[in-house]
């Protein structure tokens, strides 16, 4: 009898440990996303204000093209980070459908034209890629048993 209390105390105790492990690693993980987020509203508010108006006459200046071009690096950290299983579900449907809005105005718009055109797949592979899946979230995922450890499949805890 009491050896039958000790295994499911022993059970509870290393279930809880578990649970407590996992909480852990999603809230670090969402600190980590966290980070990004603030990356991105950093370079948002460094565009000009035609730029953020979607003025119709707006004309491409050097620092907005630096701000796209450092967004292109973002978007495309984003994306490895995806890959190796740093960025939850809910957290990459809503990134992935920023981009596609983000990218289907100017100055955005044009310069992954300009990207695609010149280089080709060789600059900002798995962006490209997303884009080419019509920035559908689940065109790139991490494999099964990364999410499942790490907490990230779900929709809940945006």
């Amino acid at each position: 009898m009491i050896q039958n209390i000790s295994a499911v105390v022993t059970a509870v105790g290393v279930l809880l440990a578990a649970l407590s492990i996992r909480a852990a690693q999603r809230q670090r993980l969402r600190s980590f996303e966290s980070f990004y987020v603030e990356r991105y509203w950093s370079l948002m508010d460094s565009l000009s204000l035609p730029a953020i108006k979607l003025d119709p006459d707006y004309k491409r200046c050097p620092s907005d093209e630096k701000v796209v071009y450092s967004y292109l690096r973002l978007c495309e950290d984003e994306c490895e980070l995806r890959e190796k299983g740093w960025i939850g579900d809910a957290t990459w449907k809503i990134w992935t459908d920023g981009m596609a809005a983000q990218f289907d105005r100017e100055p955005f718009a044009q310069t992954l034209k300009e990207v695609r055109d010149k280089y080709g797949k060789t600059q900002y592979k798995l962006l490209q890629e997303l884009q080419d899946q019509e920035w559908k979230a689940a065109t790139i995922h991490p494999k099964l048993v990364h999410r499942v450890r790490a907490g990230l499949t779900g929709t809940s805890g945006v």
